[in-house]
């Protein structure tokens, strides 16, 4: 295996030293992100952004869980337990799966069942049912397939309409993105549909955009949402932002017991700290250039 920064800090420091002090009360949940369920690993770049997990490393992380006695609850069981309106399992776990892509059905279903857990899946509605390329190039669940999922247990959430980048559109079209879709779900499966997930990289950073966000999110009726800001749900996390852990065929068993430990949640203060510091030298750069106008203008 290749190195990697944030494996090695998060194996052979943050864990060792999380074992050495004292761990507080408070209740963590971990959420696992998941995407799709298939070999076709492309390793396009760090590990870290690789999509796909094959069965076989999902059915050894699977029986990790199954071992350690851990229990899936879905998004708004989380938020429910963090904000003290119902009562916790022992050791809960929320699995998640993002873009509804159709292997969950065909590769993941089948082996979660097989361990006595559930998910939950976020759908990017204008792809459902999709066999002409789908999202990514890859088929997606069909409606049929999600009626049939939600019989057996399968939670679904709202991915917005097109997986559009969220702080690329206007006021309007982020209505659209957030109402569409779960008006989309709630139709086909006859159920309100609360729950949504962020697609893209979370912007924390952008203070302003995130307060809209979250006034927007209410105003269409969600509860509770997942990002892909890096963590464990904690009974200070916002229900409609909640923290994920992501998860891959790159997780052996080590890495992620390690992320299941919270020996991971400090990566997502490593990147808001990082982007902190590009905005701020963007900024320093764009007053830089500036002055150089306005003095050469002079």
């Amino acid at each position: 295996m290749a190195f990697r920064l944030d494996r090695f800090l998060t194996l052979y420091f943050f864990h060792p030293l999380l074992s050495n002090v004292s761990r507080k009360s408070e209740l963590r949940i971990p959420i696992l992100m998941y995407h799709s369920i298939s070999s076709d690993i492309k390793m396009r770049g760090h590990p870290y952004y690789e999509v796909c997990t094959s069965p076989q490393v999902f059915d050894k992380h699977l029986m990790f869980l199954q071992d350690q006695g851990y229990t899936s609850i879905n998004i708004k069981e989380a938020a429910d337990i963090l904000s003290w309106k119902k009562t916790s399992p022992s050791k809960p776990v929320c699995i998640t799966f993002d873009d509804g892509f159709r292997d969950f059905v065909t590769q993941a279903f089948p082996i979660l069942k097989r361990h006595g857990f559930s998910a939950t899946v976020f759908l990017a509605t204008d792809f459902v049912g999709n066999k002409q390329g789908g999202f990514k190039n890859r088929e997606c669940l069909t409606w049929e397939d999600i009626r049939h999922l939600r019989e057996e247990g399968v939670t679904f959430g709202s991915h917005t309409v097109t997986h559009a980048k969220l702080t690329e559109l206007t006021q309007n079209e982020l209505e659209m993105e957030l109402k569409d879709s779960r008006l989309k779900i709630e139709e086909e499966l006859q159920e309100a549909i609360d729950c949504f997930s962020y697609p893209f990289a979370f912007p924390g950073e952008k203070t302003a955009f995130v307060t809209n966000l979250k006034k927007s999110l209410t105003s269409a009726a969600y509860e509770c949402g997942v990002t892909t800001k890096v963590g464990r749900a904690t009974e200070a996390s916002d229900p409609l932002f909640l923290p994920r852990l992501p998860v891959n065929d790159f997780d052996d068993l080590a890495f992620f017991w390690a992320k299941l430990d919270g020996a991971y949640d400090w990566l997502y203060k490593a990147q808001r700290s990082f982007k902190m510091t590009v905005m701020l030298l963007n900024y320093i750069k764009l007053g830089q250039k500036k002055a150089m106008l306005s003095k050469s203008g002079s």
